[in-house]
């Protein structure tokens, strides 16, 4: 990144915090790349998805509007978590609200708001380079682990790596991977303990969360793990989930 890139990902990141903090004292569910730093290392994260309840989707947007956000559009669709979300701009900011629950398109899975709330805690969240502090309201790591393990982007995937160090209910992240089509997530499950081989994924786990050797290490021993216990729990074998993947 040059240096003028790096400064304007700084005012970005800032500008988030800002908003989370303005925000805290409402009902706002932090997902995405903030909730990720609750449970790890903070990286750069330039915008906010926040899941929130029909009922009090109307305040948090007065509260946007405060703050010189405008309301940029409305979707079902197109997204790769896509319900009745709304997105919020301000300059380069933008904050997405995925109105009760979050819902990926391509799976077809869902996470209502009631399933997200009913485990989320307040935990401080940190940016890479602010000194702003915040403790909103976060997604369990069960819930967040369900969400990228279904969505299964590169960038998820890298973030489950993140989220696979630490105290883990498994029953509870069982329970959430259920009620989700199978074959998708088994197939994302096996791309992701591929990826730990590849050098590409290494370098950009190991770039964006800045770690070092040691850190990389006791992440990719957990992630190994998790991928292992997931198999091992629905009985997955690698064979047939490169089939579901084709």
């Amino acid at each position: 990144m040059t240096a003028k890139a790096v400064e304007l990902a700084r005012e970005r990141e800032r500008g988030c915090l800002e908003v989370l903090l303005d925000l805290q004292d409402l009902e706002a569910v932090v997902v995405g790349g903030f909730a990720i730093s609750a449970y790890g290392p903070p990286r750069f994260s330039v915008d906010l998805d926040l899941v929130v309840p029909s009922a009090g989707a109307t305040q948090i947007s007065e509260r946007l509007n405060r703050r010189g956000y405008v309301f940029d559009r409305r979707w079902h669709g197109g997204q790769a978590f896509a319900g009745a979300s709304e997105h919020w701009k301000s300059g380069p900011l933008s904050v997405d609200l995925l109105i009760d629950g979050v819902h990926d398109r391509r799976s077809g899975a869902t996470f209502a708001w009631t399933e997200v709330r009913r485990t989320a805690t307040r935990r401080p969240v940190r940016g890479l380079a602010s000194d702003i502090s915040v403790t909103p309201l976060v997604a369990a790591r069960e819930v967040l682990l369900a969400m990228k393990l279904v969505a299964g982007r590169f960038v998820d995937l890298r973030d489950v790596a993140v989220l696979s160090s630490g105290p883990l209910d498994e029953e509870e992240l069982a329970r959430l991977l259920a009620n989700c089509p199978e074959g998708h997530v088994r197939a994302n499950a096996v791309r992701l303990a591929s990826s730990l081989d590849d050098q590409n994924f290494r370098d950009s786990l190991k770039g964006v969360y800045r770690m070092d050797d040691r850190a990389f290490n006791r992440y990719l021993v957990s992630t190994r793990a998790l991928c292992r216990r997931l198999g091992d729990r629905f009985g997955w074998d690698r064979s047939a989930a490169e089939k579901d993947a084709l």
